[in-house]
């Protein structure tokens, strides 16, 4: 391998090295073939990474070798799965998530309906994909070193790299990005444990990986409305006592609903009146009680004095009074 050092020079980074290496030794090619390879990728890439937005001087690389292992890896069983796959676990946050997540039916749906297509006149189209054909993509994107996969880490058993993360996300397709954020969205719900106070550390994880999710989704999280996951993390922070956080959270989100799904939307109704209650919880009873005036007066507005809704607010707003 001494007189194979050609790659370094044009791969340059570690993890785009590790990329290479675990293609060549995977595919069985020596480092000059990995090279023509590498180069003819890069040279096609133009339309994905154009030059000028590659500011940071790594992309390139790092997408080329992604997507030649990509390219590889999807050809290998379970055929099909592994970039659909890694595109979803690319808007999860790097330190890790549970790889129980891969089993909900919102991930299994998912890869079943996004898995990459068979070359036409192959056959019929695969079977439904399973829970364990999930957990073989997974180990087979850990063998292109394309992500880890550590069973015996129990909630941060599947890691990514965040510079692999941001490659896979940069060249997914756009149409696929929607149903990929709300796929993760959906598997994070289904994973949260029903008794947070006999799972805190997987708690804790899901609500890192809600707001690495949050981070990279744009609105996606919020068409047509708000998805669930987002009031679930913040009502997380409140169970677990983090009443700083849970104010933040509560401020950004009805700031995001207001923005996005306009004032007299039911979700931000429901976003100011989570954060009334944040604020009541961190001792501002009277930021809380204002606030949550304006959510009964809105209610009364749109939903009518006789509504449920408006009903709740009003007996909750006279306990708080009370107070």
């Amino acid at each position: 391998m001494e007189g194979d050092a050609a790659p370094v020079e044009p791969l340059g980074l570690p993890l785009a090295l590790a990329h290479a290496a675990a293609y060549m030794i995977n595919e069985e090619v020596d480092c000059t073939a990995y090279l023509d390879l590498f180069t003819d990728r890069a040279s096609r890439l133009e339309s994905l990474l154009p030059p000028g937005a590659d500011t940071d001087n790594y992309g390139r690389r790092v997408t080329t070798s992604l997507l030649l292992a990509l390219d590889a890896a999807d050809h290998r069983e379970p055929a099909g799965l592994a970039a659909t796959a890694i595109r979803l676990a690319a808007h999860l946050d790097p330190a890790g998530h549970p790889d129980t997540l891969w089993t909900t039916q919102a991930v299994t749906h998912y890869l079943t309906t996004h898995r990459t297509p068979p070359a036409q006149g192959t056959g019929p189209a695969p079977d439904p994909v399973t829970a364990e054909q999930t957990r073989s993509a997974l180990r087979l994107l850990h063998h292109y070193a394309l992500l880890t996969l550590n069973p015996r880490d129990t909630h941060r058993a599947v890691r990514l790299h965040a510079l692999t993360a941001r490659a896979a996300r940069e060249t997914a397709p756009d149409n696929d990005t929607p149903a990929t954020v709300r796929t993760a969205a959906d598997a994070i719900l289904e994973t949260w444990p029903e008794h947070e106070h006999t799972a805190r550390d997987l708690t804790a994880v899901l609500r890192a990986n809600t707001d690495t999710l949050a981070d990279h989704a744009g609105d996606h999280l919020w068409r047509p409305d708000a998805h669930p996951v987002l009031f679930t993390a913040g009502t997380s922070l409140l169970r677990a006592g983090l009443i700083g956080a849970a104010v933040t959270h509560g401020q950004h989100l009805t700031a995001d609903a207001e923005q996005i799904l306009g004032h007299d939307h039911t979700d931000t109704l429901t976003s100011r009146a989570n954060l009334a209650t944040s604020y009541l919880q961190a001792g501002r009873t009277s930021e809380a009680i204002m606030l949550g005036e304006r959510v009964l007066a809105d209610r009364e507005r749109i939903l009518g004095h006789d509504h449920p809704d408006t009903r709740a607010v009003a007996d909750v707003l006279r306990r708080w009074r009370t107070f």
